[in-house]
């Protein structure tokens, strides 16, 4: 091995040894490490992170006339939902709501969805900034989901303070 590949080695191993679980192997996986580090960044804004993870969201444009939301998908399908059904009569300008598929969506709008734009376990939809996002989520995707409620209750903390 070279000069350079032992120091390279060498700086990997101690950038690594607090998250390896087995101290005594000398194998690092690379791709679980950085990945980490990558959702331990703090970012800016809500729609940062759904861009930089590849989440799928929706902006919910309100309507004033018919006093809706709009849900418009890539496929060119609009759905309209009033303000004061269920979840969206929640809407605050700062804030989420979280509807899970198999525990507290009385108005099956994951089901729903479903037919719309794919699987939907469950449904997040925030506002940010005057701006109403939708966020359907498979189950494959409950850590972002986590992510969602903790950047909401930091943000609620700050501006508490």
């Amino acid at each position: 091995m070279k000069n350079d590949d032992l120091l390279i080695s060498q700086l990997i191993n101690e950038t690594c040894k607090d998250e390896r679980e087995d101290l005594s192997s000398n194998v690092v996986d690379l791709s679980s490490y950085f990945e980490k580090r990558l959702n331990q960044v703090e970012h800016k804004s809500l729609n940062d992170y759904l861009v930089q993870s590849g989440i799928i969201h929706y902006k919910l444009n309100y309507q004033q006339f018919s006093k809706c939301y709009r849900l418009s998908t890539t496929e060119s399908i609009e759905i309209d939902f009033p303000s004061n059904w269920g979840p969206f009569s929640q809407i605050s300008y700062s804030g989420y709501v979280s509807i899970k598929a198999d525990e507290n969506d009385e108005e099956m709008l994951c089901d729903i969805l479903s037919e719309v734009v794919g699987e939907v376990k469950m449904l997040v939809i925030t506002s940010e900034n005057n701006s109403v996002l939708f966020v359907p989520l498979s189950t494959a995707f409950n850590e972002h989901a986590q992510w969602i409620q903790e950047y909401f209750e930091k943000k609620n903390q700050k501006s508490a303070a």
